[in-house]
């Protein structure tokens, strides 16, 4: 069994993200800088329509349906403290990052489903790269990476995992 817990290096980099500070910013350079097909949405009434769609439900859902299971079939032991992580990883969040979503939240008139929906990327970015040394982060990290760049992921155009990450 490996040694599972809260990767430190990330929890210091979440603390100094500076939060949906470039999502009004049309930098042509910046989609290419993600680490998955990515194409900007043109406005903030497009990513709510998105952040809100089934599509991207089922998107975010299926990715993280296939972590645990992953992690599930094949790292058995290690899955066992997934519940004491997500504690852990929710005090992060508490602190880190959803102060600044619940800001962004009632200043761009998204409402509170960017707020859940930034809760669940960022929870299931900190556990993917928690069980790194298991399996490789495939989906969740990648949207931090877009978090970090100060944008918004909002969305998937396309038959996931193919297709392009919709972001603001």
């Amino acid at each position: 069994m490996q040694d599972i817990s809260l990767p430190q290096k990330l929890i210091a980099k979440l603390k100094t993200i500076e939060w949906f500070s470039n999502v009004d910013r049309d930098d042509a350079d910046v989609e290419r800088s993600f680490p998955i097909p990515a194409r900007r949405v043109s406005s903030i009434a497009e990513a709510r329509e998105s952040l809100v769609s089934p599509e991207w439900e089922e998107v975010t859902a299926a990715a993280a349906g296939r972590l645990t299971n992953w992690l599930h079939d094949h790292c058995k032991a290690e899955y066992q403290r997934w519940n004491e992580l997500v504690r852990d990883a929710k005090v992060v969040l508490e602190a880190n990052v959803l102060p600044s979503a619940r800001a962004f939240a009632a200043t761009s008139g998204i409402g509170e489903v960017l707020f859940d929906c930034v809760a669940w990327d960022v929870l299931h970015g900190i556990m993917e790269l928690t069980y790194a040394q298991c399996r490789p982060p495939t989906f969740f990290a990648h949207l931090l990476s877009v978090y970090e760049a100060g944008h918004l992921p909002c969305g998937w155009e396309g038959e996931w995992p193919a297709g392009k990450l919709l972001f603001l």
